[in-house]
């Protein structure tokens, strides 16, 4: 948003534009989701001219952030909203300024999850950040933004319970099983990774003792199965667990189905897919088999938004709290980089005319008493400029800021001109 005075911020360039689960299906998101995140960044930086990008996708979102300093980022936004638009993401929205802070602010506590306060975000946000810093599409001002989101997401977190007793995405799947099914149904869980384990650890807490774990990597899943007291098959026996289970969950990341129709019996069974890109083929001759998604959880998961509802009011508090002192962060941080480059500018003039001084007084004795002179005369002259530049910062002056950074950005070979001409 605008300062006071109607000037511009920093934080006017910042712009974010995605899709969630309540924008967009299961199939669109899993359409949406890129490979390789930090590549895929580094082409929308080209493709959009934005200065910095970064991509946080996840089994719930696809969101994209960026920066601009000189173009108008809701500009760039809208042609970024054309881009997902294409690929399916028709119900993107698009933030722009201290909006789109707020919104990466919200994500990061847990308050735009389907599960309201779930831990995993905070992680994912980080991650997110890393690989964009990493590919080089993500530079300062991402950076600081990023980093901040997670600390106030780790505050929200600390200052209310909206995340005290959290379930998550694999909770949520085992509580609907737990609803379908008894504790002495046949169960399989596909995935053997992050959510598979969590899964395969809540089934057992829920008094589920007939689990096999099926993994692509058969290793992984007999160490999840021992520690579990569950038993383990490879991927390749998964036809015939499919035969004599009574549900399945599955959780992995392949970008092509695990279970296809034809490896479906023709007994009942009831299949819970929660990976994205969906992992699982909807069947067509299959009167038997029911297989829901994350698309189904949603139910649950708003049982879960209206219990923690005044937890998330308060976290909302902290959420805008913490906006607005990002916002007075960035303005600091521009009045610091004026103010560097005042001093380093005083420090060039200070040294070529001590040299100047020097060489038409023909003494070198003096220079330690003239070096400290001059520099005392400096840090004085500019102790008052100093104080007045962080005023303009904490004025919201941006406008003003940057024109005197291109004012005092001189080249050397400016002053040295400016100091010879006085001989």
């Amino acid at each position: 948003m605008a300062v006071a005075g109607g000037r511009p911020s920093p934080i006017d360039g910042y712009a974010c534009v995605g899709v969630d689960f309540r924008s967009a299906s299961t199939e669109v998101l899993s359409a949406l989701q890129e490979p390789d995140p930090g590549a895929a960044a580094t082409r929308l930086l080209e493709e959009l001219g934005a200065d910095e990008v970064a991509i946080l996708q996840t089994c719930n979102r696809f969101e994209v952030y960026l920066y601009s300093r000189s173009r108008d980022p809701m500009a760039q936004a809208a042609r970024l909203r054309e881009i997902i638009g294409r690929r399916g993401g028709g119900g993107a929205f698009a933030l722009a300024g201290f909006d789109a802070v707020v919104h990466l602010f919200r994500v990061a506590s847990g308050l735009e999850s389907m599960v309201v306060g779930e831990h995993e975000i905070l992680g994912q946000v980080r991650d997110a950040a890393e690989r964009a810093i990493e590919a080089g599409s993500a530079g300062p001002m991402l950076r600081m933004l990023f980093e901040r989101a997670v600390r106030v997401g780790r505050r929200v977190r600390t200052e209310t319970g909206v995340s005290r007793g959290s379930v998550s995405v694999a909770r949520l799947a085992v509580d609907m099983i737990s609803r379908r099914l008894g504790p002495g149904s046949r169960l399989l869980v596909i995935g053997a990774g992050h959510m598979g384990s969590l899964i395969a650890s809540y089934l057992r807490d829920a008094g589920f003792s007939d689990v096999t774990i099926a993994n692509r990597t058969f290793g992984r899943a007999a160490s999840l199965a021992s520690r579990l007291g569950y038993r383990a098959i490879p991927l390749e026996d998964l036809r015939r667990a499919l035969a004599s289970a009574d549900a399945a969950i599955v959780a992995v990341s392949s970008p092509s189905p695990v279970i296809t129709e034809d490896m479906m019996p023709a007994s009942d069974l009831l299949i819970l897919d929660v990976s994205v890109p969906r992992a699982v083929e909807r069947p067509s001759a299959r009167p038997t088999v029911q297989v829901l998604t994350i698309d189904d959880l949603v139910d649950l998961a708003e049982d879960n938004r209206l219990r923690r509802a005044a937890e998330a009011e308060r976290a909302a508090s902290i959420v805008m709290e913490e906006a607005g002192r990002f916002e007075g962060q960035l303005m600091g941080a521009i009045a610091d980089g004026v103010i560097r480059s005042l001093m380093e500018r005083a420090e060039r003039v200070r040294e070529l005319e001590l040299e100047r001084a020097l060489r038409i007084l023909g003494m070198e004795d003096g220079r330690e008493v003239l070096d400290a002179m001059t520099k005392a005369i400096v840090n004085k002259v500019s102790a008052p400029i100093i104080e007045m530049l962080r005023e303009l910062g904490r004025r919201g002056d941006a406008e003003l800021l940057e024109r005197l950074r291109g004012a005092l950005e001189a080249s050397p070979r400016e002053i040295g001109a400016s100091s010879e001409g006085d001989r």
